[in-house]
């Protein structure tokens, strides 16, 4: 018998730097690399970035196909970002005829579409085909244009908005599953497309090692982390610069602000960050030594969509996490026992007097337990084979 296939194809190169969307992909693809037999279709341009992709991924069993990115400026999307995407051929003539040579066994072999940019190759398959998407994305982009900074900013995510709903309708339902991480998102899309078949898998991460892990009680501090650029985010550290610098003085003292953007932007704009005492970090090389050793994070997001890989870090490292309701969606925890879930960022400083305590310590070690059991890439990979196994084989559509 023909051992499991797996072939993905990558919207965005599942490689450092990793955001919210290629790190899902990054970590669903190394989490199942063990028992299937891994392809990975990637766009990348160059001996020097295929060299540096082969180098990510020299630890793990995969073969790699590379195309690519295309010139065309064919869509509007492009066209205003000015960047090459490797999408706007919706046919992927090439892609299919790869695909199908790769196909040697139908019934053991799956094909994964890394988000909708990619999903118009289901239509070149009858079944054995699921698109995996993080959040419903005309929905995302719905609510950027509302909290747009600009008219380009706002026009550029009404077109984001278009693209994405366009592929949603047109496509999803010829997906045999389609995949999304958190019910809301699964409830956004039925809106866009009912034919669709959506499934609900939450993300997944690799374990830090214990070793590297200090006790919950001798670490020191906390981290507010998120990209101030993303504008739920930027309204929820807005929050908790007025609160640290007006009701408690001194609050955030000694934190760090872990932020993505620029140094001298972020001061900009936050004029109170100063007078916080946070230390402002626009990147962190090594995220899990910083975590390691730090007892409270923060995810100061107070809307979005899906789920955060951000909390999910935090409580693989033994942190206590902190957030408002937003940020402990579909985690099937409770407040107060694996994080603490705020009604709003009042409530901060009472949630820091658990600082070197017993409650604290025990809230921290429980969602550390609760991430082994629901998040781990050992607990991802069980619910995508069951999900994968389940499904039709990887057949290309009838001749017309």
């Amino acid at each position: 018998m023909h051992r499991k296939r797996l072939l993905v194809a990558c919207e965005e190169a599942p490689m450092p730097p990793l955001n919210g969307n290629n790190r899902r992909v990054f970590e669903l693809a190394r989490a199942l690399a063990p028992e299937w037999d891994l392809h990975l279709l990637v766009y990348l341009d160059g001996a020097g970035q295929r060299d540096a992709f082969r180098q990510v991924w020299s630890d793990t069993q995969a073969t790699f196909h590379f195309f690519e990115r295309r010139r065309r400026f064919r869509h509007l999307r492009s066209l205003l970002r000015g960047e090459s995407l490797p999408t706007v051929d919706r046919d992927f003539p090439a892609e299919a005829r790869l695909i199908n040579t790769l196909t040697l066994a139908p019934e053991t072999t799956r094909l994964l579409l890394d988000s909708h940019c990619v999903s118009p190759l289901a239509a070149h398959f009858r079944s054995g085909v699921v698109v995996s998407g993080p959040d419903c994305m005309s929905r995302q982009f719905g609510e950027l244009t509302k909290h747009a900074k600009s008219a380009r900013e706002r026009w550029h995510n009404r077109v984001r908005r278009w693209f994405a709903g366009n592929n949603e309708r047109r496509w999803y339902h010829l997906a045999e599953v389609v995949h999304v991480v958190s019910t809301m998102d699964r409830e956004a899309l039925k809106m866009v497309n009912p034919r669709a078949n959506i499934e609900v898998i939450a993300l997944g991460l690799a374990e830090p090692a214990e070793s590297k892990l200090r006790p919950w009680q001798a670490r020191q501090g906390g981290l507010v982390w998120g990209n101030l650029d993303f504008p739920p985010i930027h309204a929820g550290v807005k929050e908790l610069i007025r609160i640290a610098n007006g009701h408690s003085p001194g609050l955030l003292r000694g934190w760090k602000l872990l932020g993505k953007a620029p140094r001298d932007r972020a001061f900009a704009m936050f004029p109170g960050l100063a007078d916080s005492g946070m230390e402002y970090l626009e990147w962190c090389g090594d995220v899990s030594s910083l975590l390691a050793q730090t007892q409270f994070v923060v995810c100061p997001d107070i809307g979005g969509a899906g789920q955060k890989n951000r909390c999910l870090d935090a409580l693989a490292h033994g942190c206590l996490a902190v957030g408002l309701a937003e940020v402990f969606r579909d985690l099937n925890g409770e407040s107060g026992r694996h994080y603490v879930e705020m009604g709003s960022f009042s409530e901060l400083p009472a949630v820091l007097a658990l600082a070197g305590t017993e409650t604290g310590s025990g809230i921290a070690a429980a969602g550390k337990a609760l991430f082994g059991t629901q998040f781990s890439h050992r607990a991802l990979a069980a619910k995508w084979t069951k999900l994968l196994t389940a499904m039709g084989p990887l057949l290309p559509q009838r001749p017309s």
